[in-house]
């Protein structure tokens, strides 16, 4: 029964702790709701301004958080921005990609000068030449055929990495914008309640 008690209350404290920016969110809401109704009225320029500093702090700190954690991708933020006034000739990037085939091949041939030879040496001569010739072709197809193949090993293993990292990414990125919701939430909270008391506050004086 002691145990169970201990771990209740262990994941209760999780709970709460996980959901302290919804728990301070509701607060908000509830004072706000006390300011509308009447049932509070001490200093509500203050609290309103309070409410409205605070929310658009956060949501400032977190659009800053935001640049920093994905500045590898330019933000356009006001530094970034300011950096990339055109003060000069913009830089060409000079892209150069080069595909070297391995082919080892070589096509040699002999030239037959002999003016006595009978025409059947030279017929022989020119047949064993086309031999040769059509073997040197065997090996350069072969070695494009094993270039090939290893294009497409590394073109397979590139895209394996590629879909590994965009998942990764992706996995950064929905826990990123998914991990600050509440937190984001609240200063919202912050800042319509903290206008509407301002606003409450002038109608009623």
């Amino acid at each position: 029964m002691k145990n169970r008690v201990i771990n209740y209350l262990q994941r209760l404290s999780k709970w709460v702790l996980r959901g302290k920016y919804h728990l301070v969110t509701i607060i908000v809401w509830l004072i706000t709701v006390c300011y509308l109704t009447g049932v509070v009225t001490l200093w509500p320029t203050f609290i309103a301004s309070i409410f409205s500093i605070c929310g658009l702090t956060i949501l400032l700190v977190q659009l800053l958080l935001d640049a920093r954690s994905f500045s590898d991708y330019k933000p356009n933020t006001i530094k970034n921005w300011i950096r990339e006034f055109p003060l000069s000739k913009p830089a060409v990037a000079n892209h150069e990609h080069n595909i070297k085939l391995p082919l080892s091949a070589k096509v040699h041939y002999q030239i037959f000068n002999s003016d006595n030879a009978s025409l059947g040496e030279k017929v022989k001569h020119l047949l064993n030449q086309i031999g040769i010739i059509k073997s040197k072709i065997e090996a350069i197809n072969n070695d494009i055929e094993k270039t090939n193949d290893k294009l497409s090993i590394v073109s397979e293993e590139l895209t394996r990495k590629v879909n590994k990292v965009s998942d990764v990414l992706k996995t950064l990125i929905a826990g990123h914008a998914v991990g600050s919701y509440d937190i984001n939430l609240l200063g919202i909270v912050l800042t319509i309640d903290g206008t509407l008391i301002q606003i409450f506050k002038v109608q009623a004086f």
